[in-house]
């Protein structure tokens, strides 16, 4: 029996390959590159998402698969999900797990996610769907840590006073592994921290990690969209554009600590307090692919990324300063381990929307 992981060569697949590795687990690979080399899998196989049957041919026999959708256009979307509906009904694979990558799921809302996720809950295949919100790795595009580190501006297309939890995507691996073997949790787990915090407390905590004044910069949708068009294409950054652009219409993104895998799998957010990988196996787990097949290019450090211990101190600062009218304090800061962490060595990932 066998562990069928998508997206091997990329930020969400690499962290899931090497925490099953780490359990001990059999890894196929699956990848458009048939010569990619996946640490910790012990099978590589070729198999995109335009053929049902090539998927078919690697879900059949598989105690789990791993599933998220790539960034590309809607009608592309829309076929991928439809294939792999096919081949999950057709192969019959014991687990399902499926990560929105931040895209929403409502049926009133449609998209290719909610196909996915409406399809898998009538499959009759044991499955769950995480629910991320914003991935901490976003920050580390080009544009947004270089205009950090050179002018003190952190620019990013939500309100400042927009509240998200924001998450890793080795929080998502963590989450990925427990539903794989929890085959008694189904349907919607969200993983991030909580409670979540807004634009001002993420550029605080930059200030902070890099010694220096930093302020948060609503950005439009459409100034990310430019940023953002040469590193995914044009229909994708106008997607993402337009997922931002609705997001602002939204209270925030927060998880809903009801269904969170804290509260449903016992997974806290982080491996340990500080934020930053200590153990072997941690460090082992941050060694990604040294490039993106999208982007051809290597990763981006993480050094200039805030700690866990750094975001909790700027949102309790800004708890200890807030009032509710009634004149009442916010509620208290989260521990540091509710916060996701950040690992040493992930590259520019851009492949989700919101991203």
């Amino acid at each position: 029996m066998t562990y069928v992981i998508h997206g091997t060569t990329g930020a969400q697949g690499a962290p899931v390959v090497a925490a099953l590795a780490a359990a001990g687990k059999t890894v196929t690979a699956l990848t458009r590159n048939p010569d990619a080399v996946v640490h910790g899998a012990q099978r590589v196989l070729a198999a995109g998402y335009t053929s049902a049957a090539d998927l078919t041919d690697a879900y059949r026999g598989a105690e789990g698969v791993f599933i998220h959708l790539p960034v590309a256009p809607e009608e592309d979307r829309q076929t991928y999900a439809h294939n792999i509906l096919t081949a999950v009904r057709e192969a019959r694979p014991d687990r399902v797990v499926f990560s929105t990558s931040g895209f929403p799921i409502d049926p009133a809302i449609g998209g290719a996610a909610a196909t996915l996720a409406a399809g898998l809950s009538d499959s009759g295949v044991s499955h769950a769907v995480i629910a991320p919100e914003l991935y901490l790795e976003n920050l580390l595009m080009p544009h947004v840590i270089g205009s950090v580190r050179e002018r003190g501006v952190l620019p990013y297309p939500i309100r400042a006073d927009f509240p998200v939890s924001w998450t890793s995507h080795l929080d998502i691996a963590d989450a990925v592994v427990a539903l794989l073997d929890r085959t008694d949790v189904t349907g919607v787990v969200s993983v991030g921290q909580y409670p979540a915090i807004t634009g001002p407390d993420l550029a605080e905590a930059f200030g902070t990690r890099l010694g220096r004044e930093v302020v948060f910069d609503q950005i439009t949708a459409e100034e990310f969209r430019t940023s953002v068009t040469p590193l995914i294409g044009a229909s994708a950054a106008a997607d993402i554009a337009g997922a931002y652009q609705a997001m602002s219409a939204m209270p925030g993104r927060s998880i809903a600590p009801e269904t969170s895998a804290r509260k449903l799998l016992g997974v806290t957010p982080g491996p340990q307090a500080s934020g930053w990988p200590t153990s072997a196996s941690d460090h082992n787990r941050c060694q990604l692919p040294p490039s993106s097949p999208r982007l051809g290019r290597p990763p981006y450090s993480t050094g200039g990324l805030p700690s866990l211990q750094l975001l909790s101190t700027a949102r309790a600062r800004t708890a200890s300063t807030a009032r509710t009218p009634a004149g009442r304090s916010t509620p208290p800061a989260p521990r540091l381990c509710e916060l996701p962490h950040v690992s040493h060595q992930l590259p520019l990932y851009v492949g989700r929307s919101p991203a």
